[in-house]
């Protein structure tokens, strides 16, 4: 016995197709011996939900602890200060979290820097922090900073599928620099933020997301670059699936393209029809009938007709030998003389 094929990676140029057109692909497939499989992926992540009143707690909090630095109110402005931190930290997932951080840090600088009990060496650490996630700008007037020249480690980034943000800047490298200290880290895929984190960074550091990704032939990741070129023909360049199948959706109704693949080289789309759509049958040409009743009749008739010739044939009625001629029903009869 010999072993059946593996299966077949097959890919949509569609971005959802619909039950139909999947179920007509998985037809067109076992015409062919074929089995499908889809390409290899990550597990599908849940969306991060982004509440965006979070962020206006944190921006709330902020405005407390400036009020309370200006009246030189210590305990108000550190607990001020701790509610927004906190926020921030539990809610990577916002698209504004690296400024909204950058801010608690500048504010913590302007805590240590103005209210008793100062701490110059905190104050510039946490305006060095600000820096690294908001980059550096001029001090406010409640503020004590200085727009020092960032201190860039390298940093080399595992890419998932997907985009991979950092401080609401898509990176596309997988190496680059950052400025040393906290940043924010998001995966966003379709749209979605589906992965959000706080990284701490040094030099050398890896940010790490490769979990969200499986590379290699036949993964998602070998056909990211699969799109179709102006004139609809599919652009594969770069694929190194040994042997896959592409589809997509006609403009005609009732049909599916598919394109037979191996690795970069695909056939011309061959047209599948999805739905057998069957001629409309000719009308029928109804005949009158002959009434069953007179069928029934016509055998009586026949059968009645048919004993009295026997009879008649017989000579059993004859009232003489001799009387020379009966008519009955049409039929004649002769006697035979004796």
């Amino acid at each position: 016995m010999t072993d059946a094929p593996p299966p077949t990676t097959s890919v949509w140029i569609d971005e959802s197709p619909s039950p139909d057109a999947e179920r007509a692909l998985s037809e067109w497939a076992r015409a062919r011996g074929l089995e499908l499989t889809k390409a290899a992926g990550a597990a599908s992540r849940p969306e991060v939900i982004a509440d965006l009143e979070d962020a206006n707690r944190v921006e709330a909090d902020l405005t407390l602890a400036s009020q309370a630095l200006v009246q030189e109110d210590t305990d108000a402005s550190e607990r001020a200060l701790a509610r927004a931190e906190g926020r921030v930290l539990a809610h990577p997932e916002l698209p504004q979290a690296a400024w909204l951080r950058a801010e608690v840090e500048r504010g913590w600088s302007a805590r240590f820097s103005h209210l008793e009990p100062k701490n110059d060496e905190r104050a510039r650490a946490a305006w060095q922090r600000a820096d690294a996630l908001g980059g550096p700008r001029v001090a406010a007037l409640t503020e004590t900073g200085t727009a020092e020249e960032q201190h860039k480690v390298h940093v080399r980034f595992l890419l998932p599928d997907g985009e991979l943000w950092v401080d609401a800047r898509r990176v596309t490298t997988e190496t680059g620099t950052l400025a040393e200290g906290p940043h924010q880290v998001r995966v966003v895929r379709d749209g979605r933020t589906v992965r959000a984190a706080w990284v701490g960074v040094g030099e050398g550091t890896v940010i790490d997301f490769s979990q969200e990704r499986s590379t290699g032939a036949c993964s998602k990741a070998d056909f990211a670059g699969v799109v179709l070129d102006p004139e609809g023909a599919p652009k594969t360049r770069g694929v190194t699936c040994p042997t896959w199948v592409l589809a997509r959706s006609s403009a005609v109704a009732g049909t599916l393209l598919v394109a037979s693949c191996e690795r970069e080289h695909c056939t011309t789309w061959l047209e599948w029809r999805t739905l057998n759509v069957l001629p409309s049958p000719e009308p029928h040409v109804f005949h009158k009938r002959w009434p069953g009743w007179a069928t029934w009749t016509l055998v009586g008739v026949g059968a009645a007709t048919a004993t009295a010739v026997t009879v008649i044939a017989t000579g059993v009625l004859e009232a003489h030998a001799k009387e020379p001629h009966f008519t009955n029903g049409g039929v004649h009869v002769e006697s035979v003389p004796r």
